[in-house]
C-alpha cells in the first residue's frame, strides 16, 4: 500500500478571546486558526501567524475531532488523552481516554435561562458521548475500512486524507468534521470509530 499522510498527533492549543490556534508540537510548518466570532477556519503558514499570548500558555491536546453546534453556538472538540492499545501494519492504534469541548462564545448572556439550562444539558450529553468506552483512532491507519479492502483499492485512494476517504458508516465524528473536508485540513482532521478492537499477538513457530 502507498504511504498515507500522517495526521498531526501532539498539538498545542492556544486560546485567545477571539481565536483558537492549533499548532503541531514538533517542527510545525502550518497552523490551524479558528475564529471564535465568525466560525471561519483556515490552515496558514506558521511563520505568518503571530499568537498574541505567551508561547508556553498552551493546552496540550492529541487530536482535533471537529466542531459541533449547540444552542449557545459552536464548540471545539479535541482529544485530550489516549491509550496505546497496539499496532496494525506498523501503525499505532489508540483508544480515546479523554476529550474536551470548548465553546466559541465567551459567555451565555445572549441566552435565556431556559436556553442556558438546555445548552448545559446538551454539553453534558456531548461529554458523556465522548466518555463512552470503545472510541478508537489512528494517525496513520484507516480503521473504517477492512484490511482486505485497503489492499484492493486503487493507489489514488491511499493518497486521500483519512477523514475524506473514511467509510461514513463507521465514522463516529463525521458530523463534527463536516466543515473540515477541504484538503487544507487533511493533517488536522482526526477520524475516530466506536466499537471494539482486539489485537492479538501471533507468534510464528518455525
Amino acid at each position: 500500500m502507498a504511504d498515507i499522510l500522517q495526521i498531526y498527533d501532539d498539538i498545542k492549543l492556544y486560546t485567545t478571546s477571539d481565536k483558537f490556534f492549533l499548532e503541531p508540537h514538533v517542527n510545525p510548518t502550518e497552523i490551524l486558526v479558528i475564529d471564535r466570532i465568525t466560525g471561519e477556519a483556515s490552515v496558514k503558514d506558521v511563520k505568518s501567524v503571530k499568537i498574541p499570548i505567551p508561547l508556553d500558555a498552551y493546552k496540550p491536546v492529541c487530536g482535533f475531532l471537529g466542531t459541533i453546534r449547540l444552542i449557545s453556538g459552536l464548540y471545539l472538540v479535541v482529544a485530550k488523552y489516549r491509550i496505546l492499545i497496539g499496532k496494525i501494519n506498523g501503525h499505532d492504534i489508540y483508544q480515546l481516554a479523554g476529550a474536551e469541548i470548548l465553546p466559541y462564545a465567551r459567555s451565555t448572556t445572549h441566552l435565556t435561562s431556559k436556553q442556558i439550562d438546555d445548552n448545559n444539558t446538551y454539553e453534558r450529553l456531548m461529554r458523556a458521548a465522548l466518555e463512552t468506552p470503545g472510541i478508537y483512532f489512528s494517525y496513520g491507519y484507516d480503521l473504517t475500512h477492512t484490511m482486505q479492502r485497503l489492499h484492493s483499492v486503487a493507489s489514488d485512494f491511499h493518497k486521500m486524507s483519512l477523514a475524506s476517504r473514511a467509510d461514513a458508516r463507521f465514522l463516529w465524528n463525521g458530523h463534527l468534521l463536516k466543515d473540515f473536508a477541504h484538503q487544507q485540513f487533511e493533517r488536522f482532521a482526526l477520524p475516530v470509530i466506536q466499537g471494539c478492537i482486539l489485537l492479538l499477538k501471533h507468534n510464528k513457530q518455525e
